[in-house]
């Protein structure tokens, strides 16, 4: 397993499958973000973040997200969403084939 250096910032979300029949296959989120990791992540964006531009032209930062399945206590099923600064790929090691 690869030595990852520790991400600049991590924010959480809860994503809910809804329970409305008109909508039945969309999500909702609901997050709680501290106001210590938001500023890491508005520090990281301003000063180490690579800057890319997007579809409309607007300067952006590239985040990573990673959607993990979970079970609430409840027993409902949810998304727990974790967005934090892209990570560097691992090199390949030709001989591991």
């Amino acid at each position: 397993m690869p030595d990852f250096p520790e991400n600049k910032f991590v924010l959480f979300s809860n994503l809910n499958k809804s329970k409305q029949e008109d909508s039945k296959e969309d999500y909702w989120a609901k997050a709680e973000w501290s106001l210590d990791e938001i500023h890491k992540l508005h520090e990281w964006a301003w000063n180490e973040a690579s800057r890319v531009q997007n579809q409309r032209g607007e300067e952006c930062v590239e985040v990573s997200m990673k959607l993990l399945p979970r079970k609430s206590k409840a027993g409902n099923d949810y998304y727990l969403g974790v967005v934090s600064d892209p990570r560097p790929r691992p090199a390949q090691d030709d001989d591991a084939i």
